[in-house]
Parts: structure tokens; sequence; C-alpha cells
């Protein structure tokens, strides 16, 4: 039930119990007893029930009885909610050093077919990355060799109407284009640094400071009092530079492609 109708069912329950509170019992007589009969024993009241109205819809609706004072209610068990498994992805780093590793592997007829068919589709190499994502499973792309995506991957990979028109059956070049897209992304060595960084502490900041903004600017004469604000940064980037320049050394330009050095030299 939508939550505003469980609200409106607790305003409607409200309103009822208000005008039963409200509304004085009727006076009725009591039955005559014969001479000599004894006084009839009064029945207990059957218990009235009361409809629970839960506006979030986490348990079942039910009837629960009311009790006399000082009953202790069972607590009701609520179905616990699972939350859905976060998907999880290789870091941009591992996915990198993976492309070197296979585009240095190849032989250079494959690397050859794999730059013509992403030249076919007038692509640029810092666009590649941007196409993929519109036209397939990218979640599937990377994490997986070519062989193992599913049909509907393939399809929307080297289909006719796909993203390459391609022969489907040459896993090798797929896996060559996605190794070339991943070098060629224009967000890699931002996310290789954002993934190699350490988090700035508080110390930190206060040993290894660079100011980036203050308030007033230099040579602005001041009266005292006054207060100057700052904006302070620091990143410990040594790590992280060390890691983008083990990837970046590598690489080379062929055709406006970023690729192994060792891969140009088999072209």
């Amino acid at each position: 039930m939508p939550i505003g109708q469980n609200l409106n069912a607790l305003t409607m329950g409200s309103r009822i119990a208000a005008a039963v509170a409200l509304t004085p019992p009727l006076s009725v007589a009591p039955p005559a007893i014969p001479p000599g009969a004894a006084p009839p024993v009064p029945s207990a009241p059957p218990p009235t029930a009361m409809a629970s109205v839960d506006p979030f819809g986490t348990m079942t609706r039910s009837r629960i009885p009311f009790m006399p004072a000082g009953t202790t209610l069972p607590s009701v068990p609520l179905t616990p909610q699972i939350a859905p498994q976060p998907v999880l992805q290789s870091p941009v780093t591992t996915l990198a050093r993976g492309a070197v590793a296979q585009l240095s592997s190849m032989d250079g007829a494959t690397m050859a077919e794999a730059i013509r068919t992403v030249s076919n589709q007038r692509l640029t190499g810092d666009a590649l990355m941007d196409y993929l994502e519109r036209k397939v499973r990218i979640g599937e792309v990377l994490g997986n060799r070519a062989a193992e995506w599913s049909d509907t991957t393939k399809a929307d990979f080297a289909g006719q109407s796909g993203a390459f028109q391609m022969t489907p059956d040459r896993p090798d070049i797929m896996d060559a284009i996605v190794s070339i897209a991943i070098l060629n992304d224009r967000n890699l060595e931002a996310d290789i640094r954002g993934e190699n960084s350490k988090e700035t502490t508080a110390d930190d900041l206060l040993k290894n400071r660079r100011i980036v903004w203050q308030s007033p600017p230099a040579g602005t004469v001041l009266t005292p009092p006054y207060i100057v604000v700052i904006a302070v940064e620091y990143q410990e980037v040594a790590t992280a530079e060390a890691v983008v320049s083990s990837i970046r050394d590598q690489l080379g330009d062929y055709q406006g492609f970023k690729l192994p050095k060792s891969a140009i030299q088999k072209l």
C-alpha cells in the first residue's frame, strides 16, 4: 500500500477512536430479575481488535487485541531489508598495467587490425572509452576477456549494428581495442593518482602545507585588528607520481594512439 494511503488510514483511525471516546454510552435498562433468582454474573467483554498501521510498510498488517495494563507486548519481528551488494570494479592501476602487458604480447597484425577497426569509426584515442561506455556494458567489458562476454555484449560490441562492425569470432581484436581504450582514457593519469595517494591528515596540513588561497589578498594594507583567512593543502604525491610514471614511460604515440613502445615496434 502506498505511504499516502497508510497515513490516510492512520488519520481516519485516529478520528474514529476520538469519536468513540467522546460518545457517551447508551443508557440501557438492565433486564428484570425474577424473585428468588441470583443476579447474573457479568461476563468479561470480548477483546477489542485494533488494526496496526505501518506508514513505512516494513511489516505486515495484523490485528493485535487490547491487553490489560501491565502486559508486555511481544516484539514484532521485522524482515530485514537486504541491501544490494555493490559491483566490484578492478582498480584503474591494475587495468592499465594489464593493458600494457596484453598489447605488448600481441603480434603486429592483430594490433594493426585493432587500430584499423577503431579508425574506421573515426574515433580518436581519447574518445574511445567514452564511445565504449555508450555502446556496451562497460563493467563486463573491462572486467573480463572478450571470450567470456555474454552473447548480448558481444553483439553490442561486434555485431552489424554494434559499436564496431567486425568479425565476431575475433576476441583477440576485441581485447586489443579495450586495452587501447584503457591506455588512451583522458582520465587515466588522474584516476591512477587518486588510487595511489594516501589520505591527508591534520598533521600533514600543519607540517607540509601549501597556501592555495587567502583573504584579503597579498599586498593589502591591513589596520589592526584584522583577520587573515588562508586555505592550505597537502598531498603526498611521490608514490602516486611514481606509479603514473611507471606506466606512462612505457607508452609511445602511434597515429594518435598511446600504445606500449614494445607494441609499436611490431607495427
